[in-house]
């Protein structure tokens, strides 16, 4: 017997029709970009403290914006459809939610930091850098302003927390994998090493001189290294954002697909946590349309510092660093397994 009763339809997904109205928007603004883009920039024109000239040359600069923007939301929405079709939830909720019970998780503390820095703080630091001429606080992101010095020590305490989690896995170097040792040691000394660059190495604070054969290949007559490479780094910045923001994504889906539980939990812990792809994505849009500001800086030393701290706690969490006898009982048994197969 048919049954006559009426038709029940899936609830659509917001997040993909989300998507379909991104796609859309971006598809027509890109074709009037190339084709006609003479009122857009009148528009735009308007609320932007650029010559209109300048503007129209860079109207693909814009574009290539908008396609960053619409790459990510693609990601986010294939990564939220995976985790509903696995997990039977939505991705916010599995990240900083949904993991409070999972041993490897960062636990409810570390995720709730990350969702206020993911949803609150930096979407705010954006919004005030973007109007920080309207509100008159420009100041906020000058050289020796407050968030110079917050990324100093964000990255600083980075640097030292990387530090003990390498010390740590020295002590417990008969445990634990040796390379353990060489990746924790060296992520160490290259934060330690941005964060000094941040502030010229103290120049201001100690009032050094800037040595002369360093002031006629430094575009800012200060004692550090970056500002040597000024053209070069704006490309590899945005690259090397790009490629954390993959890696990011790629452990994302890894601890969707619980890949991460069984299979080689030794390297396992030092991926970023998933919670971590809004930050992410965030900074690689602000990469892509900012350059690296100050603004930038500071976001990604939240993500190096929430980092840190979250592999503290995963090493925590597996027993590395309290919980001397399960390593050591953790790797003889992956070594045996090695052995067998």
């Amino acid at each position: 017997m048919l049954n006559t009763g009426p038709v029940q339809f899936a609830r659509p997904n917001i997040c993909v029709l989300l998507l379909l109205t991104l796609s859309a928007f971006v598809s027509v603004v890109g074709v009037i970009l190339i084709f006609n883009p003479e009122p857009i920039i009148e528009h735009a024109h308007k609320f932007s403290r650029r010559d209109y000239e300048g503007l129209l040359a860079n109207r693909f600069e814009f574009l290539l914006d908008l396609f960053v923007l619409w790459l990510i939301a693609v990601v986010l929405t294939i990564l939220d459809l995976r985790c509903r079709r696995i997990r039977g939830q939505a991705l916010l909720r599995y990240l900083f939610v949904g993991r409070r019970r999972v041993a490897s998780s960062p636990g409810p503390v570390l995720s709730a930091v990350a969702a206020f820095l993911s949803f609150a703080v930096a979407p705010a630091l954006i919004v005030i850098f973007l109007g920080r001429f309207v509100l008159n606080v420009n100041w906020l992101f000058k050289e020796d302003g407050p968030l110079e010095y917050a990324s100093f020590f964000g990255f600083a305490c980075a640097a030292m927390l990387m530090g003990v989690c390498a010390w740590r896995s020295f002590q417990k170097r008969k445990a634990l994998p040796r390379w353990h040792v060489w990746v924790l040691a060296a992520l160490s000394a290259a934060l330690f090493f941005v964060s000094m660059e941040e502030i010229s190495w103290g120049q201001r604070i100690l009032n050094l001189e800037t040595p002369e054969s360093l002031v006629q290949i430094n575009r800012q007559n200060e004692l550090n290294v970056h500002n040597i490479f000024n053209e070069y780094l704006n490309t590899a910045y945005r690259l090397i954002a790009g490629a954390i923001f993959a890696l990011g994504t790629l452990s994302c889906w890894w601890q969707i697909h619980d890949l991460r539980a069984n299979n080689d939990p030794e390297w396992r812990y030092l991926l970023p946590d998933g919670s971590m792809i809004f930050l992410l994505g965030l900074i690689f849009m602000t990469s892509i349309h900012i350059s690296w500001h100050e603004i930038v800086e500071c976001l990604a030393a939240f993500v190096v510092l929430l980092y840190a701290v979250n592999l503290y706690a995963a090493g925590d969490n597996f027993g590395y660093w309290r919980n001397r006898a399960r390593a050591k009982e953790h790797h003889e048994r992956t070594s045996d397994l090695r052995r067998a197969g």
